[in-house]
């Protein structure tokens, strides 16, 4: 059996729209103190343009690109409508993110989006929770670099 010495290409990773706006605002911050500044209405423009979903999506890609394990949970479709099979209690926070020592637990939530009682229950009984919305962007990033 021989096996093949080339290496396999890497497909092209697919990014999401909300994330190349972000990383390219944040490129733009870095040439200089005022040339990319995210001012307040750049950032809640960005904030008015996405779904939780798209959030969530954004934010699972930045952290992978900064090496941070991440565990999210998917609603997948059923005969009885969307819903997202746990074995524990319902309302469990969307994100746990974790790098070295570091652990971090999020709820992520949209602009206007609240939490449920069920994540109410996990928000009194998790000390380390945090909510988390995307005009937070220039903190996750912050958190996450």
């Amino acid at each position: 059996m021989t096996s093949s010495l080339h290496p396999v290409p890497k497909r092209p990773r697919k990014t999401s729209p909300l994330l190349d706006v972000l990383m390219l605002e944040r490129k733009q911050k870095a040439r200089g103190p005022s040339a990319g500044q995210a001012g307040p209405r750049q950032i809640a423009g960005l904030a008015s343009l996405q779904s939780e979903a798209q959030f969530q999506e954004a934010v699972i890609e930045f952290a992978r690109l900064h090496g941070w394990l991440v565990h999210a949970e998917r609603p997948a479709r059923s005969d009885k409508g969307w819903r997202t099979p746990v074995q524990g209690d319902a309302g469990f926070p969307d994100l746990v993110l974790a790098r070295g020592s570091v652990t971090l637990v999020w709820e992520l939530k949209s602009e206007k989006g609240k939490r449920s009682p069920e994540q109410e229950k996990w928000w009194k009984a998790l000390d380390s929770c945090t909510l988390v919305r995307p005009r937070d962007w220039p903190w996750i990033e912050e958190m996450l670099a």
